[in-house]
């Protein structure tokens, strides 16, 4: 599980990825979350939909 500052972290890159159009870096962000246990809600409400 990924710390609270981790977290931020990959949903504020995860953002970033996907508000620059930078496919392979949104796939990269997205299975990163999930990998460190992202919940999957958190990270579309706040990495993708923010």
């Amino acid at each position: 599980m990924a710390t609270e500052e981790r977290t931020k972290e990959i949903l504020k890159e995860l953002h970033t990825a996907v508000t620059n159009f930078e496919e392979d870096d949104a796939v990269k962000w997205a299975k990163i979350a999930l990998a460190e246990g992202v919940d999957p809600f958190i990270a579309t409400m706040n990495g993708l939909a923010d």
